[in-house]
């Protein structure tokens, strides 16, 4: 996947070096000036301003590249998009600010120093943070010592959490295995068939925000659901629970190949811990194809986490506390059966005692 994201690097030499050229348009206002003269220089005159518009257009999808709007800030140049008609391929980007809201300027030092970021959180974080930030999708980043420690919580964590919980209860090397028949490790494959599907498609298309808010959704869908939901069968050891340690190894060993990209030194580490082999640059990103796919599993369990959810923030905001059981738990909502052979999951998760399920919400509340 390294070439999706190198298509996404070097505008003004592509630009400079073009013979054939391109036909383009720039907009956004008063820069568009500056900027159509900058690629007119760069395609031999066959730029084309068109104010007021909300995109630059290349028809040719061959030459066509993604353009960066950092090489272009020599000449003022406002946020671009770059849509190619027939691949129906586009790219939009912000401007990257200071922690003062002003444009990022190394002569006022408004931006966190880069040393102290990657040896305290590490280059990965520095690089997550660029590239799950509002600027791939049109908006503006404000470069922060949070911003880039929140990206730090949600997506590197919680999957080197995962490893280093593996690595403390496996006595013996576990294995690649995806035939597990627990309704958990059924979940969990399947959402790594979803994620390596998605993460495929979000990458084909130099998606990169799309890639790294399903690799976060994943992650904290592996951490906060999956480990914590089985954590008393990885306490009991492998002899009596070798699926579950199986089917962990399976979902971290595929989701470093999926974050590669994305997370490059994170994931060698855990794939070189786990595997033995050299690198995970060298392995091949994962098929889909291999993963059994569960939607109904998936919606399922989803629901349930959403129920799980809900009610503990009913209990929060009534003040009840977690270990205080209550007598009954009813939801709402339709097809409500569905989640009949997870009552025993959420009446653990939110400790009740019943659980009731209906179709019928206008009868137990509105919506307001």
């Amino acid at each position: 996947r390294r070439p999706a994201l190198d298509a996404r690097i070097g505008l003004e030499r592509d630009l400079l070096a073009h013979e054939r050229g391109v036909r383009g348009r720039v907009v956004e206002g008063s820069a568009a000036e500056s900027a159509e003269s900058f690629l007119s220089r760069g395609t031999g005159g066959r730029a084309e301003s068109f104010l007021g518009r909300q995109s630059d257009v290349i028809d040719d999808p061959v030459e066509a590249r993604a353009y960066e709007c950092d090489a272009l800030s020599a000449y003022r140049c406002p946020p671009l998009a770059v849509v190619l008609p027939r691949s129906g391929l586009g790219h939009r980007h912000g401007i990257v600010l200071g922690n003062d809201g002003l444009k990022m300027s190394k002569s006022k030092g408004n931006y966190p120093n880069v040393n102290e970021v990657f040896d305290r959180d590490g280059s990965d974080a520095m690089r997550w943070f660029l590239m799950s930030s509002p600027i791939l999708r049109g908006g503006n980043l404000i470069v922060t010592e949070q911003g880039i420690r929140e990206g730090v919580r949600q997506a590197i964590l919680p999957i080197w959490n995962a490893y280093t919980f593996l690595q403390l209860y496996a006595e013996k090397e576990a294995k690649f295995d995806t035939t597990s028949t627990h309704v958990l490790d059924r979940y969990i494959l399947a959402k790594t068939h979803d994620v390596v599907a998605n993460v495929d498609a979000a990458l084909a298309d130099t998606d990169i925000a799309t890639a790294t808010e399903e690799v976060r959704l994943f992650a904290d869908v592996l951490t906060n659901w999956y480990v914590r939901r089985s954590r008393e069968r990885f306490w009991e050891g492998e002899e009596a629970h070798p699926e579950a340690f199986n089917t962990l190894y399976t979902v971290l060993e595929t989701v470093t190949r999926v974050v590669a990209p994305l997370l490059p030194h994170v994931a060698e580490v855990i794939y070189r811990g786990l595997t033995g082999e050299r690198s995970v640059h060298l392995a091949d990103f994962p098929q889909a194809a291999d993963y059994p796919a569960d939607a109904d599993l998936v919606s399922a369990m989803d629901a349930t986490r959403a129920v799980a959810s809900a009610a503990s923030s009913v209990r929060k905001s009534n003040k009840l506390r977690n270990r205080l059981p209550l007598p009954k738990l009813t939801v709402a909502l339709e097809r409500a059966q569905r989640l009949a052979d997870f009552a025993d999951i959420i009446r653990d998760e939110v400790n009740v005692k019943e659980v009731e399920l209906t179709d019928d919400v206008d009868s137990v509340g509105t919506f307001q």
